[in-house]
C-alpha cells in the first residue's frame, strides 16, 4: 500500500487535483515553475520515509463573518491528496453508507434522483441502526441549515432552500 504513494504517476495525479481551478493562485504558480523537480522530490522523500508537512499557515477572512483560517502549504496539499486518494479512499468508501455523498466520486445520486424528504432520510437512517454496535446511536438534526453558512448572491423569496 506504501508503495503507491511513492509511483510518480500517483504523485503527478495529486497534483493536478490540488491545482484543478488554482492554478491562477501564487503559490500553485510558483510550484509549477519547476514542477517535475517539486515532484521528484516529494516522490524522494516518501521513498526515504523522510516526509515530514510543513507548518499551517494562518490568515484572517472577513466574510460573511470574521474567521481565522488554518491552511497548508500546495506542496504539503499535493501529499494530502496523494494519501486520500491512493490510501485512505480505498478503505473509507465501501464503509460508507449509500446516502452519504460527502466528497465521494460518482456521487450525483441527490440531482439525479431529486431531494430526499425528511421521512426518506429517517428510513435510510434506521436501516442502517442494524450495523451499529454498543448501543451507539445517531442523532438527525432537523434543523440543518443552522450549522452552515449560507451565502447567496440573490435573495431567495421562496425561502432558505425554496
Amino acid at each position: 500500500m506504501y508503495e503507491s504513494l511513492t509511483e510518480f504517476e500517483n504523485i503527478y495525479q495529486a497534483y493536478r487535483q490540488s491545482a484543478k481551478g488554482k492554478h491562477h493562485k501564487n503559490d500553485v504558480i510558483q510550484y509549477e515553475t519547476n514542477l517535475h523537480m517539486q515532484l521528484w522530490y516529494l516522490q524522494q522523500r516518501l521513498e526515504n520515509r523522510s516526509y515530514v508537512p510543513g507548518g499551517y499557515y494562518r490568515f484572517v477572512i472577513y466574510e460573511p463573518k470574521e474567521r481565522e483560517i488554518q491552511a497548508l502549504s500546495f506542496a504539503d496539499r499535493v501529499f494530502q491528496h496523494l494519501l486520500c486518494d491512493t490510501v485512505l479512499r480505498q478503505y473509507f468508501e465501501p464503509r460508507l453508507i449509500y446516502d452519504n455523498a460527502a466528497g465521494q466520486r460518482n456521487t450525483f445520486r441527490i440531482k439525479k434522483e431529486g431531494t430526499k424528504t425528511l421521512g426518506e432520510i429517517t428510513q435510510s437512517l434506521n436501516s442502517y441502526q442494524g450495523h451499529l454496535k454498543h448501543g451507539h446511536t445517531w442523532k438527525l438534526r432537523k434543523h440543518v441549515y443552522k450549522n452552515f453558512v449560507l451565502s447567496r448572491h440573490k435573495p431567495n423569496p421562496a425561502g432558505a432552500f425554496g
